[in-house]
C-alpha cells in the first residue's frame, strides 16, 4: 500500500505519454509517482499500436486516412499544431533515445503503389497532399515505374503498375518495450511506478490534492492525467471534462517469421479517408498487417475480435503479398485509439479548464512519434504554472535491456549461463525465451504475464503460450511468492488459473458425503 505517501507530481497512466512525461521529469529534483491501473505498462492504446515513427510518405498517408474525422474546411495539414511539430520533431530523435534505452528498432523504406486507375488516381492525390505540405514531403519520395518496384520488392502482387518510394523516413520498433524501457529509466532515476493502481477518486484539498488509488492515498501538487481511453473519466474526478471521446477500431495481424524475407519494406495501397492497407516487417521479426475501414465501437474495452475483420484483413494482405496466406497468421487484436472530439485533429495537451492543478493530455495517433515533443511541452507548462524546476547533475540517460538470449552468440551464452545457470533453461521455445529472462523481467517489475511478454516476448510465438504459458506462470508464483491461482493476465479480474483441478475433485467428495 502506498498510504499517506506525497509527491510534487503524480502522473495517471503508464501507456507512451505517461512514461515519456516520467522519463522528462526524472531529469529534475522533484518526487514524482506515476500509477496504471493495470499489472502492465503499456496496457491500452500503446498496447496497440503499431510504433511507427515517421515523416514522408507515411505521414502523408496517414492525414488521409484521419480526414474522416476532420470538420468540414478543417485543413489536412497543419504544420503549426503539436501533433505535426512534435511527430516530426520525434522522427529526428527517437532513434538516439532508442541508443541510450537500448531499444531494438529498425529503419525501413515505404512502397505506396497502385494496381489500377482508382489506386492511380490517389497516388495522385499524396502528390497533391505533399504539394501543400512544402518541399521536405515533396523530396521525401520518388516515383518508380513497374520495372523499379519488383527491383524493390519482387514478391508483390503483379498487379503493381505504378508507386512511389521512400527510403528514408520510417522507424520501428515495439510499443510496450518503449514505454517499459522509459519507465525504467525514470525509476533509475527516482520516479516511482505503482501498478495495481487503479485511480478511485480525486479530491481538491486546499492547494493540493489527494490522489486516491487502489493502492491507497496521494497527496500532491500536480496531477498529470495520461490516461488514454479513461482520460475523461479522470478528468471528470479532477473537477470536471470539457471533452469527449470517439472510439475507432482497427483488425491487425501478426505473420510468423518465417514470412520475413518476403518483403524488404511497409508496402501498401495507397490510404483513403478511414481506410487502411498494409503490411511491413517489425523490429522483432514478425510481419504485421491490415486491410479494412475503421470501425466506431462504444468504449476503449471493446476489443474482442470479429472474426469477418480478420478474415477481411488478411485476404487484404495476401492481394498485396500473394505468398502470404491466412494460415500464415499466428495471431491478431483489435486496437482501440480514442479520438478527442474537442480537438479531432491535433494532441489535446493542456490545463483542465475546472483545475489549474490538472494537465489533461490526449494524444491523437501517431502519439508514440509525438511523446517526446510531448514531454518536454508538459515541463515548460509546470514551469510557467509555478513549479519550480531544479535539473539533477547525476541524471543517467542510459538503460539496459534484459539480454535477448535468442540473438546472442553460443560465447555470450554460455558466459551468461556460467552466471546465471537459469540462461541455459528455454522457457518459450517459439522466440527462444530462458527461465533467466523471466526471472529478471519480474526483478524489474513484471508482476503478470503480460508483463513478462512485453518485456521477454515469452508466448508471443506460433504456439501463442500452449507450451510456455504454464510456465510462465508457475515462475511468477514462485518469484512474486504467490499461490498460482493468483497469476493474472494483465489486470485484477484476469486471474489465469482460477483454481485447481484436485479442488473440484474435493468438492464432488465432499458432496457425497
Amino acid at each position: 500500500m502506498v498510504n499517506n505517501r506525497e509527491a510534487d507530481i503524480v502522473i495517471i497512466g503508464g501507456g507512451i505519454a505517461g512514461t515519456a512525461i516520467a522519463r522528462e521529469l526524472s531529469k529534475y529534483n522533484l518526487k514524482t509517482i506515476l500509477v496504471e491501473k493495470n499489472y502492465a505498462l503499456a496496457n491500452g492504446q500503446t498496447k496497440t499500436a503499431t510504433a511507427s515513427i515517421y515523416a514522408g510518405l507515411v505521414m502523408i498517408g496517414s492525414l488521409i486516412a484521419k480526414s474522416i474525422l476532420l470538420k468540414p474546411g478543417e485543413p489536412l495539414y497543419n504544420p503549426d499544431g503539436f501533433k505535426m511539430r512534435w511527430c516530426e520533431e520525434g522522427f529526428r530523435e527517437w532513434p538516439k533515445v532508442f541508443d541510450e534505452l537500448d531499444i531494438k528498432y529498425i529503419r525501413l523504406p515505404v512502397l505506396v503503389f497502385a494496381r489500377n486507375e482508382e489506386e492511380l488516381k490517389g497516388l495522385d492525390y499524396y502528390e497533391k497532399v505533399a504539394q501543400e505540405m512544402g518541399e521536405e514531403y515533396v523530396n521525401s519520395y520518388r516515383i518508380v515505374n513497374k520495372d523499379e518496384i519488383f527491383e524493390i520488392e519482387p514478391n508483390l502482387t503483379k498487379n503493381a503498375i505504378k508507386g512511389l518510394y521512400d527510403d528514408r523516413h520510417l522507424v520501428d520498433a515495439f510499443p510496450p518495450e518503449i514505454a517499459i524501457a522509459l519507465a525504467e529509466n525514470a525509476k533509475d532515476n527516482d520516479v516511482e511506478v505503482i501498478l495495481d493502481a487503479e485511480v478511485k477518486n480525486i479530491i481538491k484539498e486546499n492547494a493540493h490534492h489527494i490522489v486516491e488509488t487502489k493502492q491507497g492515498n496521494i497527496k500532491t501538487n500536480f496531477i498529470i492525467n495520461c490516461a488514454g481511453g479513461y482520460a475523461d473519466r479522470i478528468a471528470q474526478m479532477g473537477g470536471g471534462s470539457d471533452f469527449k471521446f470517439n472510439y475507432k477500431t482497427s483488425t491487425l495481424m501478426i505473420y510468423d517469421k518465417n514470412k520475413r524475407n518476403l518483403i524488404n519494406s511497409m508496402v501498401r495501397t495507397p490510404c483513403q479517408p478511414g481506410f487502411l492497407e498494409f503490411v511491413k516487417p517489425t523490429a522483432h521479426g514478425n510481419l504485421i498487417g491490415t486491410s479494412g475501414r475503421y470501425g466506431t465501437v462504444e468504449g476503449a474495452e471493446d476489443t474482442e475480435i470479429i472474426l469477418e475483420d480478420g478474415i477481411q484483413g488478411a485476404n487484404g494482405v495476401s492481394n498485396i503479398i500473394p505468398g502470404i496466406t491466412r494460415k500464415d497468421v499466428i495471431n491478431l487484436w483489435r486496437g482501440v485509439r480514442a479520438f478527442g472530439t474537442k480537438e479531432p485533429d491535433d494532441y489535446l495537451v493542456e490545463f483542465s479548464p475546472f483545475n489549474e492543478k490538472i494537465i489533461n493530455i490526449v494524444l491523437r495517433a501517431p502519439g508514440i512519434a509525438g511523446a517526446l515533443g510531448l514531454s518536454r511541452h508538459v515541463v515548460e507548462m509546470l514551469t510557467e504554472a509555478g513549479l519550480k524546476l531544479e535539473k539533477k547533475s547525476n541524471f543517467n540517460p542510459k538503460r539496459r535491456a534484459i539480454p535477448d538470449f535468442s540473438e546472442l552468440s553460443d560465447e555470450e551464452r554460455n558466459e551468461l549461463i556460467k552466471k546465471d545457470p537459469r540462461y541455459g533453461h528455454v522457457i518459450c521455445r517459439c522466440e527462444t525465451v530462458t527461465e533467466g529472462e523471466i526471472v529478471e523481467a519480474i526483478r524489474r517489475g513484471a508482476i503478470s504475464e503480460q508483463g513478462i511478454k512485453f518485456r521477454t516476448r515469452a508466448g508471443m510465438g506460433r504456439c501463442k503460450r500452449g507450451f510456455c504459458g504454464p510456465r510462465v506462470i508457475e515462475i511468477l508464483a514462485r518469484e512474486l511468492n504467490i499461490p498460482i491461482t493468483e497469476v493474472v493476465k494483465r489486470s485484477y479480474n484476469s486471474v489465469l488459473i482460477p483454481y485447481k483441478a484436485k479442488e473440484l475433485l474435493l468438492e464432488k467428495e465432499e458432496a457425497l458425503i
